[in-house]
């Protein structure tokens, strides 16, 4: 697990696992703050997940976020995607781009500033949380 800053946002990236989207992981990431939880397994699945003040609100498939919603909301991430997904299907001239990098821009938009790529390459606390016992 490699974390950072980037201004007033915190990161992490997990390469090898998924358990910062997991609760109780979740749960104490969140507290007193928010926190997206954006997943890409090995196996092409994507997930996201929103919680705040120690609560998931909201999870969905970037793919089919309608559909595959669930937890007690708001699922504003959800809807926005949603969104985006229906206007680039009557548009003609819009860029390609994936699900997960639509969820990334949400993001942006709510917030304000996501980690520079170049950040991501670059040197990170690198921390190894083995499992419990």
């Amino acid at each position: 697990m490699r974390f950072g800053n980037s201004g007033v946002c915190a990161f992490s990236l997990e390469y090898i696992g998924i358990t910062g989207g997991q609760d109780p992981v979740l749960s104490h990431l969140s507290s007193r703050t928010e926190t997206v939880a954006l997943t890409h397994t090995a196996d092409g699945m994507t997930s996201s997940k929103h919680a705040r003040d120690g609560v998931r609100l909201s999870d969905f498939e970037p793919d089919a976020p309608q559909e595959t919603r669930s937890g007690p909301g708001p699922h504003t991430f959800a809807e926005r995607l949603q969104h985006v997904i229906a206007q680039r299907a009557t548009d003609d001239e819009a860029d390609w781009t994936t699900d997960l990098q639509d969820v990334l821009h949400l993001v942006h938009d709510q917030y304000g500033e996501l980690p520079d790529p170049t950040t991501l390459r670059g040197a990170l606390l690198t921390a190894f949380l083995p499992d419990a016992p």
